[in-house]
């Protein structure tokens, strides 16, 4: 059985943002897709800073998917490639 949502990589509220706030945008069945593609972590490193990055570098590796009203459907670990 999958692991709950909240147990997973990106369960923290402020991976979330990042991603959110950060991330490269996809368009997916009436939702938004965010994931950070080295565009979106070149930009998070100059915005936070090396060291902070650092600290949540090893949770980034995830994908969110925001409902258009702004409800949070998802945040879970990516395994495979994000397609356009």
């Amino acid at each position: 059985m999958p692991a709950p949502a909240a147990s997973s990589g990106a369960s923290s509220p402020a991976v979330v943002d990042l991603i959110v706030d950060f991330g490269a945008e996809v368009r997916s069945h009436g939702a938004s897709k965010y994931y950070l593609d080295r565009k979106a972590r070149t930009d998070l490193r100059r915005a936070v800073g090396p060291q902070a990055l650092r600290q949540v570098e090893h949770k980034l590796n995830c994908y969110v998917v925001v409902a258009d009203d702004g409800v949070l459907i998802t945040a879970a670990p990516r395994t495979t490639r994000i397609r356009h």
